[in-house]
C-alpha cells in the first residue's frame, strides 16, 4: 500500500513517512474493529456494522475537514480512527498538492486546522492500545457471566459442583416491559429453574432428566458459567473442580434411551471404571 501511495499519489513524500503511517493505519483500525465488535453479542453483525461505521466516518471526515476547527480535528482525530485516517491523507494531500515534501512537526499548508502530522500518530498510537482495553471493559459489561451467587474454589472437594436453591427466571425484553403494557399485551416471567439444590460426588455421573423445557441446559450451562442471571437470597454454587457436561439430544439418537445413550459419549464421560447400571 505504501509503495502504491508513492507512485500514484505522494510522489513528493517521504516514504517512510507513508511506511509508518499505514503500518499505524493497520493496527488502529484492528483495534478500532475490535472495540466495535465488542457491542455484539454475534460475529456476524458486528462485522458489517462495523464496515459500515467506518465508511461512514471517513465520509463524514472528508466532507468536514474544510471547515473544523484544530480542537475540533484534535478531538474527533483521538476517538475515531477512520476519521484520523482521513485528516492524515488531507494533512499529506495539502503539502503534494503545494509540491512539497511534509514536515511532520508543521501543519498543512491552507487548512484551517494547525495540528501537525506526527499528531495523529500519537493518535493511531493511543487507539491502538486504548481501544482493546474499552472492548474489555465493554464485553465484560455487556455480556459477563459473572453472578452474586456463583463461586469459583480450588479445591480437592468430593463435591465439584454444588447447586444450593438453584433459580433462574427469563424475564421480558424492554419491548414488552414498558411499551407492550400500555396496550394490554402482558408477557409473564418464564421460571427456568426454581429452587433446585444438587451435589454429585466426584467421580459421579449424573444425568438430569426431563421434559423439553423443564430447565435441564440452564441448570447445566449456569453451572459453566455460560449464563449468568441467579436470583433468590439463597441461591449458591460452588465449582470445585473441573467438571465436564454432556448436552445429551435424544432427537439425534431416538433409538437409543437412558443407559443405552451413555456409552455413545464415552469420550467424554469420566471414570469409565463404574458400571453405568449402578450410577444410574
Amino acid at each position: 500500500m505504501s509503495i502504491l501511495a508513492k507512485i500514484g499519489l505522494f510522489p513528493k513524500t517521504n516514504p517512510a513517512i507513508l511506511i509508518i503511517f499505514f503500518i499505524l493505519t493497520g493496527l488502529s483500525l484492528n483495534s478500532f474493529s475490535i472495540l466495535g465488535a465488542a457491542f455484539f453479542k454475534r460475529a456476524q453483525l458486528s462485522g458489517i456494522t462495523v464496515v459500515v461505521v467506518a465508511l461512514v466516518m471517513g465520509v463524514a471526515a472528508q466532507i468536514s475537514a474544510k471547515t473544523l476547527s484544530t480542537g475540533a480535528v484534535a478531538v474527533l482525530g483521538l476517538l475515531f480512527t477512520p476519521m484520523t485516517f482521513v485528516f492524515h491523507m488531507i494533512w499529506l494531500a495539502r503539502y503534494e498538492h503545494v509540491q512539497i515534501s511534509p514536515n511532520l512537526a508543521k501543519a498543512a499548508p491552507g487548512a484551517t486546522w494547525t495540528l501537525p502530522g506526527f499528531t495523529f500518530w500519537i493518535f493511531m498510537l493511543i487507539q491502538i492500545f486504548v481501544y482493546p482495553i474499552f472492548a474489555a471493559l465493554v464485553e465484560r459489561s455487556l455480556f459477563h457471566t459473572n453472578s452474586h451467587g456463583r463461586n469459583i474454589v480450588y479445591d480437592d472437594s468430593a463435591q465439584p459442583v454444588i447447586l444450593s436453591h438453584f433459580t433462574k427466571h427469563y424475564h421480558p425484553n424492554w419491548f414488552f416491559r414498558t411499551i407492550a403494557p400500555i396496550f394490554g399485551i402482558k408477557k409473564p416471567v418464564v421460571q427456568a429453574v426454581n429452587d433446585v439444590s444438587v451435589a454429585p460426588m466426584k467421580g459421579q455421573i449424573m444425568v438430569l432428566v426431563g421434559a423439553n423445557g423443564c430447565g435441564k441446559s440452564t441448570t447445566l450451562v449456569s453451572c459453566s458459567a455460560l449464563k449468568t442471571g441467579y436470583i433468590g437470597i439463597d441461591t449458591y454454587i460452588e465449582c470445585y473442580r473441573r467438571f465436564g457436561r454432556c448436552h445429551i439430544r435424544l432427537y439425534h439418537r431416538q433409538w437409543l434411551r437412558g443407559y443405552r445413550y451413555l456409552p455413545t459419549k464415552g469420550n467424554v464421560l469420566p471414570a469409565p471404571s463404574y458400571r453405568l447400571s449402578a450410577l444410574l
